[in-house]
């Protein structure tokens, strides 16, 4: 697959001779993502692919890959609206929401029920569209670096760019704790879609902190010893005690004492 070597190379350089080679080697990043991708490409071609949109496919790769990346940053962007605003989606994407130090790794710290959906449609995405394998990889690589970019602690708006391109400035205000620009800014790669639907902030300047407000989220306090462990462990269970935590009192109370639920962001 040589479409990948410039990108993923890099993963597994070479060792020096006198050193013999490992019995055993660690699953890489390109591995992971390479078998997602085929065992979903498997499942779509065996029952999805009536929803494939033939006379797409028969266009330029470019066209094709273009296309995509459109109807999967608009989906995205519908998605994330959802997370905010459904709370049950809310818990599981609290995980990433918790980080008060934005940084590249951010991007990569989502609960993994909520991190297999999105990558489950995004590669059904390009499937309806008749993109190969190799080429799914290839830009969902690319995609997955300016996401990291994103999220990165810098202050960069883009100049012009910044009426079409999410930038870390304004995805920044999107993760700040302050309740004024809650619900703002979902877009994932384009802003086009926050400023068709009046979810766009336009106070791009500011630098606000990031973090969630929910004081039982097992935010990391250290990196010494077992809570290297135990921390993650909790965030990975956490969306699950909280929503079996509501339906108890959802169940436990008349219907007559029911209240509305809190914005989510105020109570997450």
């Amino acid at each position: 697959m040589p479409t990948l070597l410039p990108i993923l190379s890099v993963e597994h350089p070479c060792q020096p001779q006198q050193y013999p080679k490992p019995r055993f080697r660690a699953i890489s990043t390109r591995d992971r993502l390479l078998a997602y991708v085929d065992f979903l490409a498997a499942i779509y071609d065996r029952y999805l692919a009536f929803l494939t949109v033939q006379p797409l496919g028969r266009l330029p790769i470019s066209l094709r890959i273009a296309w995509v990346i459109v109807l999967s940053d608009f989906l995205g962007y519908f998605q994330h609206w959802l997370q905010h605003r459904v709370s049950w989606f809310w818990h599981f994407h609290a995980v990433h929401h918790s980080q008060r130090e934005l940084n590249a790794l951010t991007a990569t710290r989502y609960h993994i029920v909520e991190y297999l959906v999105s990558q489950t449609a995004t590669v059904f995405a390009f499937k309806m569209l008749a993109v190969n394998t190799p080429t799914i990889v290839v830009v969902s690589a690319v995609l997955t670096w300016y996401a990291r970019f994103l999220h990165s602690n810098v202050r960069a708006d883009f100049g012009l760019l910044q009426w079409i391109l999410v930038t870390p400035q304004s995805h920044r205000i999107h993760h700040s704790i302050e309740e004024r620009h809650y619900d703002r800014n979902y877009g994932t790669y384009f802003c086009i879609w926050d400023r068709l639907f009046g979810t766009h902030y336009t106070g791009g300047n500011e630098f606000p902190e990031t973090g969630i407000k929910d004081p039982d989220f097992p935010v990391e306090k250290t990196i010494r010893g077992w809570s290297l462990l135990r921390t993650p462990m909790l965030q990975l269970v956490y969306p699950f005690v909280t929503i079996a935590r509501e339906l108890r009192q959802r169940f436990a109370r008349p219907p007559a004492e029911a209240k509305e639920p809190a914005p989510l962001r105020n109570a997450a």
